[in-house]
């Protein structure tokens, strides 16, 4: 058996001071086709920690011993700035070398980790690459904002007067600024996803940080142009809405705008509208965790006010404690033909999960006007009702396109039968009725899909041409008659005429799609540029990775999806499990990462994972003994494969392909599922004892 040579460390950072207690991982660099000595496969990566003087040592093996050839080790010290990166090849003899001795050292390892140095480039120009050589070129400002989304009434955006070029110049130079501080921090993100994946074996650490820094900003950049957006739009416009709803403990309908029912609902039910749910006023006191109001956006009631619903779009105002606010989501209920009580009904207050896609709770930008869209298809083509919430986009790729509009899905609901709606009530259809201040521009509902046929249109310009307080026609001649608290208005300070601030002026010289991907800062390269192994969060102190809660997804605007995922069990407990028993407390290299019991029935789940759609690989390592189990694995209820965890002889650990191809059929959130229903017929148990799980994106 090939012996092992002792490698000594001694790690200063970079004022000479020692790097105490630090720790340095070491990783075999193989070239991508594997590592094994004596016939046997050796595990690709360990760490060592350093003791208060910033020294330590690790046992490996020679590279000359290792299979296949040309291999390196590469040491990188966590938490120093820059950080401390070595390469050497070990030898057989002696026994014992130091990490710091060049005669070891690899100075051209392959692939290489470093940009090649072009000619000298001149200030404010960026360094870019076709693949074989590097040269510097010339960009213009720009960027892409990222993080929350700035508030137009804030400092940064206060106009200097009331006039009308006073309000367009603040936005265009509160935006520039925006933009041009974002794409800084954009580039920086950037900058150190692309170091890391020079060598993303050696620094997986640095590498997993950029990536989900990169990731981040750019779904956040997304988003938060389509909410600049909107509501500089609304900012700067005369266009009319409705003011609708009352305070609290108000008159349920005397808020609202209502017609005589027109046609009835007979293949679907699709509504559309732009909303500000912009607070609940005089809220009501001492509010419990989860309390809700409803600001109703288009409605009718059975047999009259206070009974149950027939149908009802709403904002629903769920109070959360953790936050000591009211937040906005997206509701909407129904009942069928010959009910007595709203059968069904969805919220975006939590995560959804239909058609193999979880999508995370979802709240509206408060104080901006959002295009929502609701569709419940009474039978779909499997023969069940499928009910979707759509938020309109304008930036990135959209999930579907149709109501002349491109839109992503925020919340789907799948049922076991078809559906229908209650047709037979006489009450008028409302828009408007209980609690909330909520701003309505156009609206339309249809009988069907986004594509039947217009049953009523109510639009806020219609309103404010008849006169605030007066009824109205829409195009559907239906006559819409307010509430005494019911108003139309228009901005009471100046604005522009609608269709006079358009996308391209909001982003003269700063943000443009355009410029962010001549920067080359789109999501694609973002997500490529290194592995992560980011499960959802990590619970305080344990680097545990857990599921969000509602509350933390709030504050998250979109969430990248990863093109590949390891876990290593020693330390990455599953969310949900029967037994978990960590046997060390070290990482892969010193020891095995979790014991399971020796009976049938062991489950383990690591939920959430957000998995990038296309064509996917399963490996696991684990380790064989007479005593083992066979591993089932699936992801979002599908099986992947098996892994077969037994051999006569206690046989160390060993590198399995669970499934080679594998679909992921869409962008999402899955659940990774481990079970043992079964084993080997000559195993004595069903035990397993996991050392890692790879899943990696191979193709589109």
């Amino acid at each position: 058996m090939t012996a092992k040579t002792t490698v000594t460390i001694a790690a200063t950072d970079s004022q000479g001071n020692p790097c105490s207690n630090r720790k340095v991982w070491v990783t075999l660099q193989h070239g991508g086709s594997g590592g094994s000595v004596d016939g046997s496969v050796i595990v690709d990566r360990t760490s060592v920690d350093l003791d208060a003087d910033g020294e330590g040592s690790v046992a490996l093996y020679p590279n000359s011993a290792i299979t296949s050839a040309n291999s390196y080790y590469a040491f990188v010290v966590e938490g120093t700035t820059p950080t401390t990166v070595r390469t050497i090849r070990v030898p057989a003899s002696p026994s014992t070398i130091s990490w710091s001795n060049d005669t070891y050292k690899v100075t051209d390892p392959n692939p290489p980790v470093v940009v090649p140095d072009p000619s000298t480039g001149t200030d404010g120009q960026v360094l870019t690459t076709n693949g074989s050589t590097a040269d510097w070129e010339d960009v213009s400002a720009g960027s892409v904002p990222t993080g929350t989304m700035p508030n137009l009434e804030g400092s940064a955006y206060a106009p200097a007067g009331n006039t009308v070029p006073d309000y367009l110049t603040a936005i265009d130079d509160g935006l520039t600024s925006t933009a041009v501080a974002a794409l800084s921090a954009a580039g920086d993100a950037q900058s150190a996803a692309d170091a890391a994946q020079a060598d993303a074996d050696t620094a997986q650490s640095t590498a997993t940080a950029a990536s989900t820094a990169a990731g981040a900003a750019g779904d956040n950049a997304i988003e938060a142009l389509d909410h600049l957006r909107s509501e500089a739009l609304e900012r700067l416009s005369t266009s009319p809405r409705f003011q609708v709803c009352t305070p609290w403990g108000g008159d349920h309908d005397t808020g609202a705008y209502t017609t005589d029912p027109p046609a009835s609902f007979s293949g679907g039910f699709y509504w559309r509208g732009t909303v500000n749910a912009i607070g609940i006023t005089d809220p009501p006191a001492s509010p419990s965790d989860g309390d809700v109001i409803h600001s109703e956006l288009f409605t009718q009631t059975a047999e009259g006010i206070g009974l149950w619903n027939v149908f009802e779009v709403a904002v629903q105002w769920v109070y959360d404690t953790a936050a000591g606010a009211w937040l906005p989501t997206l509701f909407f209920e129904w009942t069928e033909v010959g009910g007595a009580s709203e059968a069904h009904s969805l919220g975006t207050e939590g995560p959804s999960s239909a058609g193999g896609v979880t999508y995370p709770a979802w709240y509206f930008p408060q104080g901006t006007p959002t295009e929502i869209a609701v569709d419940l298809d009474f039978s779909n083509a499997q023969s069940k009702w499928d009910l979707s919430f759509w938020r309109r986009t304008y930036q990135g790729d959209p999930d579907s396109a149709f109501d002349g509009a491109e839109w992503v899905r925020v919340s789907r609901a799948i049922g076991s039968t078809t559906t229908s709606i209650k047709t037979n009530s006489a009450y008028p259809w409302a828009f408007g009725m209980g609690s909330g201040d909520i701003e309505l521009f156009d609206q339309s509902v249809r009988n069907g899909s986004a594509s039947g046929a217009i049953l009523a249109s109510p639009k806020a310009a219609d309103a404010y041409t008849a006169g605030d307080g007066q009824p109205f026609d829409d195009d559907q001649n239906n006559t819409w008659t307010p509430g005494a608290d019911a108003h139309v208005s228009v901005p009471s300070s100046g604005g522009l005429a609608d269709g006079s601030v358009t996308t391209a002026k909001l982003a003269a010289g700063a943000v443009t799609t355009a410029k962010v991907t001549d920067k080359a800062v789109t999501l694609a390269k973002m997500a490529d540029v290194a592995t992560a192994t980011i499960l959802g969060r990590t619970s305080s102190g344990t680097g545990v990775p857990e599921a969000l809660t509602a509350t933390q997804a709030r504050s998250v605007i979109g969430v990248p999806f990863l093109y590949a995922v390891c876990i290593e069990p020693a330390t990455q407990k599953p969310n949900t499990f029967t037994t978990w028993t960590p046997t060390v407390s070290a990482m892969l290299g010193s020891g095995f990462a979790a014991g399971a019991t020796t009976q049938s029935g062991e489950t383990w789940t690591y939920a959430g994972l957000p998995l990038k759609a296309g064509t996917w690989a399963c490996d696991v390592v684990i380790r064989k003994t007479a005593a083992s189990g066979i591993i089932t694995m699936a992801i979002g209820g599908s099986s992947v494969g098996t892994a077969d965890g037994y051999n006569a002889s206690n046989a160390g650990d060993h590198r399995i392909v669970v499934n080679a191809s594998f679909t992921v059929a869409a962008d999402g959130q899955y659940d990774l599922v481990l079970t043992n229903p079964t084993k080997n017929a000559s195993s004595s148990a069903y035990g397993w004892t996991i050392q890692a799980i790879d899943l990696r994106r191979t193709g589109a």
